[in-house]
């Protein structure tokens, strides 16, 4: 029950990651070209934008260091819960 559960969970999430890599990569690559724009406009512009998107990103990604275990420890109970049903 419990692999049966990691499995199908694994699988859906491989999947879905699989279906929408081309959104993260052409958003990545949408936010360095906007970047490079605005440098090449504007070097004040473009360093003035930098550093927004650093002010923007880093309370984001240390968002996320703190929800990744929260979610670990989700997932776990949830295995838990599939093996006994």
């Amino acid at each position: 029950g419990d692999t049966i559960t990691r499995l199908n969970r694994s699988s859906t999430s491989l999947l879905r990651f699989a279906e929408h890599q081309f959104v993260y990569i052409e958003t990545l690559i949408q936010f360095i070209a906007s970047l490079c724009f605005l440098f090449w406009i504007s070097i004040p512009v473009g360093v003035v934008s930098l550093l927004f998107s650093v002010v923007v990103i880093v309370p984001v990604v240390l968002c996320d260091r703190r929800l990744i275990p929260l979610d670990a420890g989700e997932n776990e109970v949830e295995n838990k819960v599939g093996s006994t049903l």
